[in-house]
């Protein structure tokens, strides 16, 4: 099933992930109200605006920080009431997930989706493997055995390039992964 997802970046919502009251000297203070403002209380919350009814398939999602979000404080409270789909920002990234010894923890990514699913929102999942997010030395070890005294034993990047497409086939390339 094709589903269209519109994500939007909540400012509001990043603002109190970042928000750190624990400096010594600086105070995180409510502002005050400003009357001329009043008006933004009189708008909906956002995925009212989605008709949701007319466009099943069209999401409103919201990246979190996975640890706000298990609070239950303002950023569960403002996801859940303005969005229908989140998504955990690094909690789903390998590296947050494995460790170096290969060991894997997948307990605040469970956390983060039944807190989600149990207030009616769905979950997108992140990408699993980042570039600059990996647990590095993990990986290491699963290709030491692999190593040689020119470099890696397995099929290399500079390999990949040379390979072309010709006549509709690639050249042939062996499975790196043994």
């Amino acid at each position: 099933m094709n589903k269209s997802i519109l994500f939007i970046a909540a400012t509001a919502l990043m603002l109190s992930a970042c928000a750190d009251d624990n400096v010594p000297g600086f105070s995180v203070d409510e502002p005050a109200y400003d009357s001329a403002y009043a008006y933004l209380d009189s708008y909906a919350p956002l995925k009212e605006y989605l008709a949701q009814s007319k466009n099943p398939n069209v999401h409103l999602g919201v990246g979190t920080s996975a640890s706000d979000y298990i609070k239950k404080g303002v950023v569960y409270a403002l996801t859940n009431s303005n969005f229908t789909e989140t998504e955990p920002g690094n909690a789903m990234k390998m590296a947050s997930c494995v460790n170096a010894d290969g060991d894997m923890n997948f307990e605040t990514v469970e956390n983060y989706v039944n807190a989600a699913t149990d207030a009616g929102l769905s979950v997108y999942g992140h990408t699993l493997a980042w570039h600059s997010q990996q647990p590095v030395a993990y990986l290491n070890k699963c290709i030491a055995d692999k190593m040689t005294s020119d470099g890696p034993a397995v099929v290399g990047w500079t390999d990949v390039k040379k390979i072309t497409y010709k006549d509709g086939k690639f050249g042939a390339l062996a499975n790196p992964c043994g």
